[in-house]
């Protein structure tokens, strides 16, 4: 999973904080402000909850399900402090590394090397920031000039209606001003386009709502200060279903395609149920077909690094168009097909058919 993930985002050069800019005088040596990890390692699955318990207690008084941990000892050469854990166990966490089990199991941050990040002033805006360069890597998915959406947005456009010769105003969904012109263009507006002035004030953009803050609370969930409802959403939907996945870049990228306005801290399972209630039956049983093609290859749309549907994958749904079994397809079936059934069957016979 780390090879998946560092191949989207090179190291980084910020440099680190000297020792008078750390908070309390501490000091480390070498790498960025989260020491030498490639911010990909975030989008690793589970990275987001322990992180959010860790910045969500200070690491003076750190704890989880009200068992404290406080800080033992504190080697200012060595950039490691010594805390005490469940159990009253002691651990020794540094940067690099942590001694306790977690750690030792999966070789990847724990929520103490978590504290002692935000401790040296490691904020929530600098960690979900990382799931950007890792979705937005590349230039796969545009990155938002604010916040943490896919860059789609509602314009309005004037164009010219073939049949009247008249000019007609329009509100098409896109992802900038040119992209708008060329979604005018796919709804039957023809040259002039125009596009108006964005109205930020009309992209139904809210911000977190007071039972987001209170679900927040409760998870000790972190959000960064410019999350909307949207982003508050989708992390919170991840801790509530216990949704591990990292970040569907090829599925997120399929999303903005299709010009969706989503929060790229989503996880397929949203996704999922969100192009089920959005896309058209042929946009569905084409990602269907997508899906049945990385599912047997050992892969599956959480793991796709680009969008994975092409024309085969549409001419299969033309194909399909009225199939009985069509029409009982799910969301969770998008994610997992279910070997053996009709739809499976049927994709599978098409995509051999039509391999290469």
């Amino acid at each position: 999973m780390l090879d998946f993930l560092r191949k989207f985002l090179p190291k980084t050069d910020r440099p680190a904080p000297s020792a008078a800019g750390a908070r309390g005088g501490f000091n480390y040596s070498g790498g960025p402000l989260f020491g030498p990890w490639d911010p990909s390692v975030h989008a690793a699955p589970g990275q987001y909850a322990r992180f959010g318990r860790a910045a969500a207690r200070p690491l003076s008084v750190f704890s989880k399900g009200g068992e404290r941990t406080k800080v033992l000892d504190c080697d200012a050469k060595a950039g490691a402090v010594k805390v005490q854990g469940r159990l009253d166990r002691v651990y020794t966490v540094s940067l690099d590394r942590c001694t306790c089990p977690d750690f030792q199991e999966r070789g990847l941050p724990c929520k103490h090397i978590y504290a002692l990040a935000a401790f040296l002033g490691y904020t929530p805006a600098d960690y979900w920031a990382s799931w950007l360069d890792v979705a937005c890597a590349d230039g796969v998915i545009p990155r938002p000039a604010s916040g943490y959406s896919n860059g789609v947005f509602r314009y309005d456009v004037r164009g010219v209606n073939p049949e009247t010769g008249r000019k007609n105003k329009r509100t098409v969904s896109a992802c900038g001003e040119e992209d708008a012109v060329a979604a005018a263009r796919e709804i039957g507006l023809a040259d002039p386009v125009e596009v108006l002035p964005l109205d930020m004030a009309a992209q139904n953009m809210h911000p977190v709502s007071e039972r987001q803050k209170a679900f927040a609370a409760e998870y000790q969930v972190t959000f960064a200060p410019d999350f909307d409802e949207k982003d508050a959403g989708a992390v919170l939907s991840r801790y509530d279903r216990e949704d591990a996945t990292g970040i569907p870049v090829g599925l997120l990228q399929f999303v903005t395609g299709k010009r969706l306005r989503v929060s790229l801290l989503s996880s397929a399972w949203d996704l999922s149920f969100l192009l089920f209630e959005k896309l058209s039956p042929r946009d569905v049983l084409a990602l269907y077909a997508a899906s049945v093609r990385l599912f047997d290859a050992g892969s599956s749309l959480v793991d796709a690094p680009t969008d994975p549907v092409d024309a085969v994958c549409y001419a299969f749904s033309d194909a399909s168009a009225g199939a009985e079994w069509a029409s009982e397809l799910s969301p969770r079936e998008l994610l997992q097909p279910v070997k053996g059934s009709p739809a499976y069957r049927a994709a599978r016979s098409f995509l051999r058919s039509h391999a290469g």
